[in-house]
């Protein structure tokens, strides 16, 4: 026997439409939610002498289906009772009676009802044969008074001057079967692979695992979740702040090729007379979507004329739906002053039906706009906090500074549009540090590194860690890491930055400019362990990224990309961009040989990794053969790139420049100041045959092509995945040569299968041509088999870089054509004999003639 929720498989999104309480320890089961006390006056009996002022009579119902069901399928209880309880009073004490065959029962309950007067839930029954179920309201006596939320109150409330008594009720009991065979149901909706396009309709329901916008602002968690995202943290999703956030975008498809989609100018950037200008973050919008919600981008731009604007435009084909003016605000950051328009990068997902909200939390305001038309509905001031880190739907964590060294941890919602900020609040405790830290949400404890500039020095020559729990604010631990002993860090090697600093599964790992990574246990701050060096000298640089997924530290770094074991330590795999040639770049990674660097931001989403090649303040001439790379996060393989690349200008290295949604990876190419979506595009496949009837017996030339018809280059050879693909985007899009730099020298087509339908009926597998990688084109020659009119399918089915098309003809086959008979020739006659004997025979007349002469004159 089973009890839960009805629709448990939709728990994964409840969860995300559901306001989620900081740090709840565990899923509570939904029977055991409803039948928790509720402290008040609410009871079953009318108090001894106590005549209630109303009394009410009471009708209960049961609702149940299927009345047939196999064994180990639910049938799903709905029970509610008329009259409803009045607002803030909830009828309780609800009970389902099921009788198994055998005659034994199965009581569930007591059940609440909140506010509704109904509840419901699943069932699962576990023996065959014929049950019967029963709904029990025993009745409830409310008392006079303040009710709030199914209680009695001292204050504030719906206040109720007359006692009432429901009346007890019951309804049934009523009979169903449990049989052997399972009972069939809607079929389960795989999830897509070939191209597909919003609106998703109801019927696909199962594709919610895949359809969770950007940025995912979760929490996950469950069977689904564990199944899916093993050893991963249910708070991954948490994006907002790149030094807070673990890199991992759940419940989305991402791109597996380097096919381009769709592509735009941003602004000129590129080799110009010499200098290679390149777009920067700094003095610009990230030209990327802060927002990708039902196929749908929300982004901001500066238009022609240098206004501040924001957009909304299709994911696939760069329609745009509607755009407006921004506000803006002038602030002084890291990199001198820069302009930051106010326009928003989260979605707030309703806790009921209705329409997501797109928000912003910082400088000092809470923004709303409508998603469907960026109409601003809440402009509500924040004060005494300036920005909140959004970590769970609705939920914001902002730290506030008393003074004098005093601060506490605010714990406070986004949902609605009232102004009074203290109404927001969930909860505030006093706070040891002046920020946030390095929050472990599961573990419920926020990690802190410090250090030690005395001016004399300059530079930190002490370091250390502190520690405290997001419930009470205490602080676990503080202690220095300099100094001798096990994992303890030399004088003078800072923290490079809180870019590889994280908190996650209950530890605190920290890479120092020594080039290792430490690691301790973030609620006794015990040591763990230490990295070995993945190289020298190139493996002690620290740059401004670091990941954790699947139980994994994902580590980008000058050498290589290195994934470290949460465990131990220890690494699982280490990832080297080798440069094209030996000469090209100065770095070496961790087999000595020439690579290119990862000094960038990163992002793991459908278990790949995108990063691209990039540094610190490129010096001039720019590095080539930089690329964007989708690497097997598991393993460490790559499995595709393309030229692109980050400058490090500006703070570029210190953000991720794209956004990945349904499949689509829309990424800022700051070498040449494009945009890329890359993805999975349109195919258009054309078939031909011979115009006229062929004789039966002659062979039929099939033909056609097979074209690329996305925006970037329409009507273009589609190209196999991998190799090809990455020669094919340089060539078209990046000015490389056909042959390929890294090694490829051809470009292979893709397969089209060829079928045949005779005209009785009769199905034939003609084969599978390859088409053509330089001009999309194919052929294949078939000898029909018998007289008719065929008709010719080709099919493209479609792979990672595009969707599937086919294309229709027609062949017709008569008879053969009559056959051509020959007479037999007459063997000539021989008759060089009887010349020869007419010869001899003339011959001798003459002779005897000659002779007869002769006497006759000699008789004369």
């Amino acid at each position: 026997m089973q009890i839960s929720k009805a629709k448990t498989a939709t728990i994964a999104l409840v969860l995300l439409l559901t306001s989620v309480i900081l740090m709840a320890n565990a899923p509570i089961d939904s029977a055991q939610a409803q039948s928790s006390p509720v402290p008040g006056g609410v009871s079953i009996a009318i108090p001894a002498g106590v005549t209630p002022n109303y009394t009410l009579t009471t009708y209960a119902h049961l609702s149940y289906r299927p009345h047939l069901l196999g064994l180990g399928q639910p049938v799903l209880i709905n029970i509610w009772c008329n009259p409803s309880s009045a607002g803030n009073k909830f009828l309780r004490f609800f009970q389902v009676t099921f009788t198994r065959p055998d005659g034994t029962t199965d009581v569930i309950g007591p059940l609440d009802s909140y506010a509704s007067s109904s509840t419901f839930f699943d069932y699962t029954p576990d023996m065959l044969g014929e049950w019967t179920v029963k709904f029990d309201f025993p009745g409830n006596y409310f008392p006079a008074g303040r009710y709030s939320g199914g209680q009695i109150v001292t204050s504030g409330g719906t206040l109720y001057n007359d006692d009432v008594y429901y009346m007890p009720s019951s309804d049934g009991p009523f009979n169903f079967t449990v049989q052997e065979a399972l009972v069939g149901s809607w079929p389960a909706s795989p999830l897509p692979t070939d191209y597909w396009t919003w609106p998703v309709g109801v019927s696909n329901r199962e594709w919610w695992q895949v359809l969770g916008g950007y940025p995912w602002t979760g929490p996950g968690g469950g069977p689904l979740w564990d199944e899916l995202y093993p050893d991963t943290n249910i708070y991954s999703g948490m994006t907002n702040s790149y030094t807070l956030g673990y890199g991992f975008m759940p419940y989305t498809q991402a791109p597996e090729s380097a096919h381009y989609v769709w592509q735009r100018i941003n602004q000129i950037s590129g080799i110009v007379g010499g200098m290679n200008y390149a777009n920067s973050v700094s003095s610009s919008p990230n030209q990327a979507p802060d927002i990708i919600y039902a196929g749908r981008c929300y982004e901001d731009f500066v238009d022609t004329e240098g206004v501040y604007k924001w957009k909304c435009y299709d994911l696939r084909t760069q329609e745009v739906y509607w755009e407006h003016e921004a506000a803006t605000i002038v602030s002084q950051g890291f990199f001198g002053m820069r302009t930051t328009a106010l326009t928003p990068n989260f979605l707030e997902w309703p806790t009921n039906n209705g329409n997501p909200s797109l928000i912003r939390v910082g400088n000092g305001l809470l923004m709303k706009w409508d998603a469907n038309t960026g109409a601003l509905t809440t402009n509500v001031t924040i004060d005494p906090i300036s920005s909140g880190y959004y970590y769970a739907n609705g939920l914001c964590l902002s730290v506030q500074n008393l003074g004098g060294g005093e601060y506490r941890l605010i714990n406070w919602t986004t949902s609605g549009s009232t102004s009074n900020f203290a109404s927001r609040v969930e909860s505030n405790i006093s706070w040891p540090f002046s920020n946030i830290g390095f929050i472990d949400y599961e573990a419920g404890i926020s990690g802190y590194t410090w250090s030690s500039s005395p001016q004399s020095v300059g530079l930190s020559v002490e370091n250390g860690i502190m520690a405290a729990d997001l419930y009470t604010g205490n602080l676990l631990y503080n202690f220095s890491t300099t100094g001798a002993g096990t994992g303890q860090v030399a004088y003078g090697i800072p923290s490079f930055s809180g870019f590889q600093t994280i908190a996650d599964h209950g530890k605190f790992a920290v890479r120092y400019d020594d080039g290792y990574w430490r690691c301790w246990d973030l609620r006794t701050g015990a040591f763990l362990w230490k990295t070995v060096e993945t190289s020298h000298p190139w493996g002690n640089f620290g740059t401004y990224n670091s990941a954790s997924y699947g139980g994994m530290i994902i580590s980008t770094q000058y050498d290589c990309i290195a994934a470290i074991d949460w465990d131990t330590g220890q690494y699982l795999w280490k990832f080297t961009a080798e440069a094209p040639f030996p000469y090209e770049s100065p770095y070496t990674g961790p087999e000595g040989q020439a690579s290119m660097p990862f000094h960038v931001h990163s992002q793991i989403a459908d278990g790949k990794l995108y990063v691209s090649n990039g540094e610190h303040t490129a010096t001039q001439p720019i590095l080539r053969g930089w690329q964007l790379w989708c690497i097997n996060v598991t393993t460490g393989e790559p499995i595709w790139h393309v030229s692109t690349g980050q400058q490090g200008l500006g703070d570029q290295s210190r953000v991720w420049q794209g956004a990945i949604a349904d499949g689509y990876l829309v990424y800022e190419d700051a070498n040449t100041g494009r945009t890329i979506c890359y993805g999975k595009g349109i195919s258009a496949t054309t078939v031909t045959a011979t115009d006229t009837t062929v004789p039966l017996g002659t062979p039929v030339l099939i033909r056609g092509t097979v074209l690329d018809m996305s925006p970037a280059q329409p009507g273009t050879p589609c190209v196999a995945p991998g190799d090809s693909m990455t020669t094919q985007m340089d060539y078209l899009h990046n000015n490389l040569p056909i042959a390929g730099i890294w090694g490829n020298m051809t470009i292979d087509g893709v397969p089209v299968g060829l079928t045949a339908v005779g005209d009785d009926g009769t199905y034939y597998d003609v084969g599978t041509a390859t088409s053509d990688g330089y001009t999309g084109a194919f052929s294949f020659a078939w000898t029909p088999p018998k007289e008719g009119v065929y008709q010719i399918t080709a099919t493209f089915c479609g792979d990672a870089s595009y969707g599937s098309s086919m294309a229709g003809t027609g062949v017709s086959v008569g008879p053969a054509p009559e056959e051509i008979v020959i007479p037999p020739q007459t063997e000539p006659v021989d008759n060089t004999n009887l010349i020869y004997g007419i010869l001899v025979a003339v011959i001798i007349a003459i002779i005897i003639g000659l002779v007869a002469v002769f006497l006759v004159l000699r008789q004369h």
